[in-house]
């Protein structure tokens, strides 16, 4: 009896660590939210939306700033950053620097059709990620279908640049949201896996920034796909 008791108490207790590893890092992830909207309506609604947008489209600081967070995604990767403050600051940077784009959105398209598209945004990556969470099935085959996925919506934007279609246009974003679902629930599960390989603290609390940069962006491509749709 005072085994099962005992064994009873550890499972409370690794769920209850468990539960604080998640619920901190979706607490990074609200927070890089609000970092990007507070950036995003600086950039967007106060007098520095001059320096970003001109008469003639983008300044060249809006377009460095519009880069700049696929450029420190690749440096990052190409680094091979590993340490926790490293990591830390890689996250806070980029959250911040996608504001610029965010407020390109913001300032080209009417207040309900962001709104839209931040709520159907929002029930996709709660339901999503609460799927990969409680969900009993291994979602470790998902990846290389979802990467596989990532590169061909990629090649067809790429393509639409130049035949702008808008078949292919709604096409790409519907795939997008598919991909980025997945991606949502893959994520998810990848980073409970995360806690139950038994890492240390500074492992962990890296594996925590990482997964949160990861489901951070499965939120904006959402917003960005869901987005697409309004316009059209």
């Amino acid at each position: 009896m005072q085994q099962n008791l005992n064994s009873t108490y550890g499972q409370q207790e690794f769920d209850t660590g468990l539960r604080d590893h998640m619920t901190k890092t979706y607490g990074l992830i609200a927070g890089g939210l609000a970092v990007s909207a507070l950036t995003a309506w600086i950039i967007g609604f106060t007098s520095l939306r001059s320096l970003v947008v001109g008469d003639e489209g983008l300044t060249t600081l809006g377009h460095i700033g519009l880069w700049a967070p696929l450029v420190l995604l690749l440096g990052t990767a190409f680094l091979r950053v590993t340490s926790v403050g490293a990591m830390r600051g890689i996250y806070w940077a980029f959250v911040a620097l996608q504001g610029f784009g965010l407020s390109l959105v913001a300032i080209s398209l009417p207040a309900h059709t962001i709104v839209q598209a931040l709520a159907i945004t929002g029930f996709t990556f709660g339901a999503m990620s609460l799927w990969g969470y409680t969900t009993k099935r291994s979602l470790s085959g998902w990846g290389n279908f979802l990467l596989m996925g990532l590169i061909g919506v990629i090649i067809a934007m790429v393509v639409n640049l130049f035949l702008g279609s808008a078949a292919l246009d709604f096409a790409i974003s519907v795939i997008g949201v598919l991909v980025f679902s997945g991606f949502t629930a893959y994520d998810t599960q990848k980073l409970k896996d995360m806690y139950y390989a038994g890492l240390g603290k500074d492992d962990l609390e890296y594996a925590r920034y990482s997964s949160a940069l990861g489901l951070y962006l499965n939120i904006v491509n959402l917003f960005n796909f869901f987005v697409s749709f309004g316009r059209d």
